[in-house]
């Protein structure tokens, strides 16, 4: 019975020798409709009602 013998590590940096084609920026454009994001304090001052609690 003969022993196989071990298959080198494959070079890590050989999956970046070939980089795909470039994209051309002028080309992306958003495909989801965002919104601003709501106030998390509802509009209030949270510094100063810290302040008037604890003051």
């Amino acid at each position: 019975m003969t022993t196989p013998t071990p298959t080198p590590d494959p070079d890590p940096a050989a999956r970046f020798r070939h980089l795909p084609e470039p994209v051309d920026p002028r080309t992306l454009v958003a495909s989801i409709e965002t919104e601003a994001a709501p106030d998390p304090d509802g509009g209030r001052d949270a510094n100063t009602e810290w302040m008037l609690r604890h003051g």
